[in-house]
């Protein structure tokens, strides 16, 4: 910690007390990232001295549009539809998860958006996308009652037929009245 510490600034080499140091540069700044949040705990929790020598800086996670923008940027020659469904169902979960009687207990990260917008450009379809990157987050006790049974059945919203037509119509609104599902 003796490097982060703005009076301190040097790293021992070793534990010995007369090993040698190296002093921190001028001008050096360290940055930190952390996932937090009830859906990254794990079974360390981060020191508070540690903490105490960040500013910690909190960013909230993307809305649809938001992720959409992204995975466009990522993927500009990927159909827009499927990229729009993956926002759609990330931002889905996201807001289950605020939800008094949500059916699901971890949400669809960007990382795991990203990865299935890789995975529609190297030629995969939505559900199998789906299949890797976001199916194994959700848990498949309670057979037809599962989180896994629920996020398959609003991936399945999305799905596109074979002339590339969409399955359902105004997918989207139907999404943002199924809350209640």
């Amino acid at each position: 910690m003796t490097v982060l510490d703005q009076t301190q600034r040097y790293l021992r080499l070793d534990e010995a007390v007369d090993s040698p140091i190296v002093k921190v540069a001028e001008g050096v700044t360290f940055i930190a990232t952390a996932n937090i949040g009830n859906e990254y705990t794990s079974t360390r929790v981060i020191d508070r001295a540690l903490i105490d020598r960040f500013v910690t800086i909190e960013v909230d996670v993307l809305n649809a549009e938001q992720e959409l923008q992204l995975l466009t940027m990522l993927y500009p020659d990927t159909n827009v539809e499927d990229l729009t469904a993956i926002a759609e169902i990330a931002n889905h979960t996201r807001e289950q998860i605020k939800s008094d009687v949500g059916k699901i207990t971890t949400s669809v990260s960007t990382r795991a958006s990203v990865e299935m917008a890789g995975l529609i450009y190297d030629g995969f379809n939505l559900i199998e996308a789906a299949e890797v990157a976001i199916f194994p987050l959700y848990s498949q006790d309670g057979g037809m009652d599962s989180e896994r049974t629920y996020i398959k059945q609003l991936v399945q919203k999305y799905m596109r037929s074979e002339d590339d037509s969409k399955l359902y119509e105004n997918v989207v609104e139907e999404v943002k009245d199924e809350i209640q599902w």
